[in-house]
Order: C-alpha cells, then structure tokens, then sequence
C-alpha cells in the first residue's frame, strides 16, 4: 500500500505522476482508494496521518493545500478489516477533485449520482 500525497491510496505501486488527475489516470493506474484525488501538497503545509487500530486503518489529508494555492482540504479514508471503506469529508476550501475506488489498469468506470442518495 501506498499512501500519496494527492488524497489516496495506490496498492502494488505508488504514484507520484503529475498529470492531470482524471478519471482516466483514476481507472487506468494502479488500483486506487481515492478519497479527494487531486493535485495537493502536504510539502507546503498541512499533515498526512495513518491511524491503525486490530480492526480499521484510518488515512488523513489535514488541512493539506492545493499545489501552489491557498485552498485546503481535510478528508479520511478509513479501511475496515471486513472490506468495506469509509470516506469523511471536513471543512475544506478545495473543492475540485474526483473520489472513488479503483481495480486499476481498466479503461471502464462507472458513475453515480450522490445528488440523488437516499439519507
């Protein structure tokens, strides 16, 4: 596994390209948990922490700036032993980004509306 700076999480390789971060990069690349895959840069301020517990593993982008911008973001990813993954969202001033899951190196992705989830 491994964690990289631009909000997610790659298995098998890392990934530290700097093209666009797009859904192609998203379903074509490693497989990928991407919580606000975007072009961010803990570098510049800002914190990555990895909490791990028997049962969970918990990733946080705090506070973690655009490249070159003022905006921020604070997001979780938390990896439950049983499989299923949970992604939490903060107070952020970046907004532009993509999430989702990844089988990685498949052209096929596919959409959902969250504007349309049931509470």
């Amino acid at each position: 596994m491994f964690v990289n700076s631009d909000g997610n999480v790659t298995f098998g390789e890392g990934d530290n390209a700097s093209t666009e971060r797009g859904v192609t990069r998203l379903s074509t690349g490693a497989p990928r948990i991407a919580p606000f895959f975007a072009d961010l840069d803990p570098s510049a301020a800002g914190r990555v922490f990895l909490d791990s517990a028997p049962d969970a593993m918990t990733l946080t982008w705090c506070a973690v700036p655009a490249f070159g911008k003022r905006e921020s973001v604070n997001v979780q990813a938390t990896l439950f032993s049983g499989g299923a993954i949970e992604f939490r969202y903060g107070a952020s001033t970046f907004t532009a980004a993509i999430f989702g899951l990844s089988p990685g190196r498949t052209g096929r992705f596919d959409t959902v509306d969250l504007g349309n989830a049931a509470d």
